[in-house]
């Protein structure tokens, strides 16, 4: 439900132009973040066999690797133009959204 609500959003982003409407966005963006950060906390809990602490540290050191050049693509396709940049993020969101619909793990 999360990366749904990310994909809605992130094409809200894209298509609104009132302020309002922003915030309001940026608001439920924080709601995409809480649900969808819980959710993998508690996956990679789960998926730990003995080993939680170092298996969670390794799980925020690969996020954070994946983070830095995300951010720069995002930052490089926003100097473009910001409508290039939110495309960018909702075509990775729908991707995203059909391999976790479709793809199921053991």
């Amino acid at each position: 439900m999360g990366y749904f609500l990310f994909m809605l959003i992130s094409l809200g982003f894209l298509l609104v132009s009132d302020v309002y409407l922003f915030a309001l966005m940026f608001g439920l963006y924080g709601l995409v973040y809480a649900i969808t950060n819980a959710n993998h906390r508690a996956m990679v809990a789960d998926l730990s066999d003995g080993m939680k602490g170092t298996e969670m540290g390794f799980y925020y050191f690969v996020t954070g690797i994946v983070t830095i050049p995300a951010g720069l693509i995002a930052g490089v396709l926003w100097n473009i133009k910001p409508e290039i940049m939110f495309l960018y993020i909702f075509g990775i969101s729908v991707v995203s959204f059909i391999l976790l619909t479709f793809v199921k793990g053991d």
